[in-house]
């Protein structure tokens, strides 16, 4: 993992065990809580059956990042599986 540089993004893929309602709220409450600002989301089904999902998500900061990764452990909770892809500097305009 680089170290952080002030102008990081990181991006995971978030599972959880069964659909219902509100589970994409609770994963955004999460966030929000934290403050840290999501950059990009998507679902996309596991395969494994139906009513399996998976979201990938990026959000602004480093995974060392307090509020990042006070984010992850709680979303540790509340889903089946947190997949870390990566930390990395974004590109700054």
């Amino acid at each position: 993992i680089p170290d952080p540089t002030g102008h990081d993004r990181t991006s995971m893929a978030i599972f959880i065990d069964i659909d219902h309602a509100g589970a994409l709220l609770e994963i955004l409450q999460v966030f929000a809580k934290n403050s840290v600002n999501l950059t990009f989301i998507q679902s996309r089904p596991t395969g494994r059956e139906l009513g399996h999902y998976h979201f990938i998500i990026d959000v602004e900061g480093h995974i060392n990042d307090p509020a990042v990764g006070d984010s992850v452990a709680e979303l540790r909770e509340i889903c089946d599986d947190i997949r870390f892809l990566g930390s990395y500097p974004r590109e700054v305009q």
